[in-house]
């Protein structure tokens, strides 16, 4: 879908993406899941290609990645968000912005993440939003918490860590 400012007159196709479950283990594809991880791989490579078909438009993808964010930026497999997105371009809210202590599932891994061009699409903040399955809150039906992040088109100085 492709979306504009009001502000700014920009123009920024969102996506939102789910990759399959039970793909990683401590940052690595699982070795009990080997159709899982070629799945999630084709989910990946469908959302770089996207990217890629729009030549550079500023592109948000929005994903319960399944994927935790520290572990894989720790491991930097070739196959996870990590390293797949960033050779289109796409950098994560927690690589730009900083992780945070928390996580988006088990209080502890972060799973969640919007991904974007941070060249022309830049994070500007982001949180955790409040969940607790124990009190019956839940968003929209899912186990775990969303991450919210605001995005800008305008000059930034966030910028991806290596």
């Amino acid at each position: 879908m492709v979306l504009r400012d009001r502000t700014t007159g920009g123009e920024f196709a969102v996506v939102n993406h789910h990759l399959v479950p039970s793909i990683e283990t401590k940052g690595r594809p699982d070795p009990q899941g080997p159709t899982r991880v070629k799945l999630a791989v084709q989910q990946l490579d469908a959302a770089a290609s996207l990217t890629d078909q729009l030549g550079g438009a500023n592109v948000a993808i929005t994903s319960d990645w399944n994927i935790d964010a520290r572990k894989d930026a720790r491991v930097k497999d070739p196959r996870f968000p990590y390293v797949r997105l960033a050779k289109s371009g796409l950098y994560s809210n927690w690589r730009a912005l900083g992780y945070p202590k928390g996580g988006t599932h088990d209080k502890t891994r972060l799973i969640d993440a919007v991904f974007s061009t941070t060249r022309t699409l830049a994070p500007v903040s982001q949180r955790i939003l409040k969940h607790s399955i124990e009190r019956g809150d839940r968003f929209y039906g899912s186990d775990h918490s969303p991450a919210l992040a605001t995005l800008s088109n305008r000059a930034t100085s966030s910028q991806p860590q290596p």
